[in-house]
């Protein structure tokens, strides 16, 4: 059995600076605020994973940098450059070679990749506003099985307005 934590990255930054490419985009106050929110939510919930595996662009580092500082252990972050920009086999690909260590990974990065990936493991049309995370459970021994794009269960979906709206950072919606 494996665990996918999918997030979309926090809400970044809309910058005045034509000039600035979107991969170069930061992280808004709130993006910053929600990150940690995120992090508290799931490290409460016992849910920190063995590994991110983080988009290249500065709003999934950022995310990622912000919720490691809140975790009770360290958790290492690798960058995937597919994540910018790619699809559901980006997001395959970063997960296909993970170590067999790994019980629990998360994913940050970009819509429509994250949402179409849950929809095809899952069956489920989720919404990943930002800083929301779907928690799938994979029936696999491995995660080279993750090429094949097994079937998985689609725990919950995990977002701040719901959290905000419940008066908790641990309340999930059931799919």
């Amino acid at each position: 059995m494996r665990t996918l934590l999918a997030m979309r990255h926090a809400k970044s930054l809309w910058p005045d600076d034509e000039g600035m490419a979107d991969v170069d985009r930061p992280l808004a106050k709130r993006g910053k605020r929600e990150a940690r929110q995120m992090a508290r939510a799931l490290a409460g919930r016992q849910e920190v994973p063995d590994l991110l595996v983080c988009s290249p662009a500065k709003r999934a580092r950022a995310t990622a940098k912000r919720m490691v500082k809140v975790w009770p252990f360290e958790v290492s972050t690798e960058i995937h450059e597919g994540l910018y920009g790619g699809g559901v086999a980006a997001c395959r690909d970063a997960l296909v070679g993970l170590p067999d260590a790994v019980r629990s990974a998360m994913l940050i990065g970009h819509n429509p990749a994250l949402e179409d990936l849950v929809r095809m493991l899952t069956g489920r049309w989720v919404t990943l506003k930002t800083s929301t995370v779907a928690r799938i459970d994979l029936d696999i021994a491995s995660w080279g099985e993750m090429e094949y794009l097994p079937a998985g269960d689609l725990v919950y979906v995990l977002g701040v307005d719901e959290m905000a709206a419940s008066g908790s950072t641990a309340e999930a919606s059931q799919p």
